[in-house]
This record gives C-alpha cells, structure tokens and sequence, in this order.
C-alpha cells in the first residue's frame, strides 16, 4: 500500500495545513464521525473524496505520528443486519488478509502481530497491529509501526490508519489509542442501496507490475480485453470500491480463471495473462476490496506525510 503511483489523483497530504491545538474534538462536516484529537495534535481537512481528516502529532515544526481517517459507501449492504457485517468481517480481516494487502504495495519484512476485535455497543470494531520496512524519503528504508481499525456499518465503511517511524511510535502510542477509542460512527447521510445487484466496483489494469505505466479503467463485462485497446498481458490490477471480479486467462471467459478482490501485481519481471474480466454478484466478501483499497490510500498518504517532514 505505499506504492507512489498507486492512487494518482489523491490530494498529497504533505500540502494540508496543520497547526497544534489543545484537546479538542472534531466533528465530521459531513456529520458522519466524531473523534477526539489530543493536545499537541492537529487537524487538517482533505478535498480528496474518501479521506475525510488527517490527524497530525506535532513537536516543534516536526510531525511525529498521523491517523488517517477514511470513509468508503458501501451502499450494497444496506441491507445487511450488523451481524452478518461484522461476522463476515471478522472471517475477511484475518492476519493473511493484512499480511498480503501490505505486502503487495510494496511493504518489506511485514510482521503483524495481531489481529482481532473489540467490542463496542451493537456490533464489533476490527484491529491490526503491524511493523513493516518501506521506503522514505531519498530511496531510504524506514521502519514504520502502525495500528488500523476498521467500524463497518450497514452503508459505510470506516478506516482509521495511523503510524509512525519506530522509534516515536512509543510516544505517540497513548495518543493513537485514544484517538482510536474516541472514534465515532454517526449516521450522516447514507447511500441507498441500486435498484440493481451489479457491484460498485471498477478494475483497473496496469501495463507494468507495481501499479505503474499505462492503466485501464474497466466498469462493465469485458468478455475481450483486446476490444478495449488493452494487451492480454498486465503487469498489476486493483479492485476499488465494492465487488468481486472474474479474471480469466483466455477470452470469453475461458482458460484458467480467478476471483480478484483488492490489489494483486505480477512478479518482478513477469506478467499476468488477462484475456477477459467481469464484475461478479455483490456478496459481503466484496467488502475486502473497499477495505483494502481504502487501507492503501491512507497509509500510502501518510507514509508520504511522514517522509516529508524528517
């Protein structure tokens, strides 16, 4: 999830303004979440759609920890009671689930440590905790702590991703913990769910691995990649948003075919045989791919964050 071309388009977090405030709590304009921001922490608002705030642990002029809190519409669970969201999150969110998400944007020698639940009125809140080696500032590696929880509600999905270099990550631990126990969901106004079972969800293809080159965006059944002026070769593919996609081998669906969620990218030096894509019926293992999406772009942005200001 720190690939530096992963998510062009978002807002670089290293332009938002933040200044030290004493404790306080901020409040979503959008009237979707609430969350305490401790002393010596700041805010900052994003025009990026998916990320709402930024919390920023300053000393001096230098930044110390971020939290990232993320907002995702699912609105294909809706429908959905809060147990079968959460039981099937806690089936998804497992320490393979994490491992694999970091790993494949590029992360180095990811541990995590732990993973699980906490309970929280009417329903459960999903934690990772994990170390990894990424590339900072200058090409040099940087070993990052970070904690993410994920609320998924019936409409929306809440990330809050924070980290820190290793060494500050102890200093910053009680505020992260706060931050993350003062989380809380409000009701805003949530997507209703499409008259339709087509999934919310697009695949982009990209000509080189690691999320790089030339991309294609797909929405719909492409049952011939070559009919969208795109090889039957691909270096690496991301799912955003809610839904599964079929990836077979040959055209017209033939050939060896997989269930893509997330972000998957080719060995170094090889490339994946795409001959035809499709979305797949919204199921609630569909979330994965917002999850994991939405943990790539915040933690992505605030590696960048983090890199700038050492």
């Amino acid at each position: 999830m720190f690939s530096r071309r992963l998510i062009p388009a978002l807002l670089m977090v290293s332009t938002f303004a933040l200044s030290a405030q004493a404790d306080a709590k901020y409040a979503d304009p959008a009237g979707r979440f609430t969350v305490a921001v401790p002393e010596k922490w700041a805010s900052a608002n994003s025009d990026t759609q998916q990320i709402a705030v930024v919390l920023g642990k300053l000393e001096g002029t230098e930044l110390q920890a971020l939290c990232v809190v993320v907002v995702s519409e699912t609105p294909q669970t809706v429908g959905k009671s809060q147990a079968e969201i959460d039981d099937a999150m806690n089936t998804i969110l497992t320490k393979e689930f994490w491992q694999s998400t970091y790993k494949t944007q590029g992360a180095k020698d990811v541990a995590v440590s732990n993973v699980g639940t906490r309970d929280v009125p009417g329903r459960k809140v999903n934690y990772v905790y994990a170390e990894m080696t990424t590339k900072g500032q200058g090409g040099l590696d940087q070993h990052m702590k970070a904690r993410e929880e994920v609320h998924a509600l019936p409409g929306r999905m809440h990330d809050i991703g924070c980290l820190a270099p290793q060494e500050k990550y102890a200093a910053a631990e009680a505020d992260i913990n706060s931050i993350l126990l003062s989380y809380m969901p409000l009701s805003g106004l949530v997507a209703q769910a499409p008259a339709t079972q087509t999934p919310n969800s697009m695949l982009t293809l990209y000509a080189n691995a690691g999320f790089a080159g030339a991309a294609r965006v797909l929405k719909s059944e492409t049952p011939n990649i070559t009919y969208v002026s795109w090889p039957t070769v691909t270096g690496s593919a991301i799912v955003s948003g809610f839904g599964e996609w079929q990836v077979c081998e040959g055209a017209d669906f033939t050939g060896s075919c997989t269930i893509l969620t997330g972000a998957h990218t080719a060995p170094e030096h090889s490339l994946l045989r795409i001959g035809s894509v499709r979305p797949l019926t919204t199921s609630l293992n569909g979330i994965a791919s917002s999850v994991s999406t939405s943990s790539m772009q915040m933690l992505n942005e605030a590696l960048k964050k983090l890199s700038r200001k050492q």
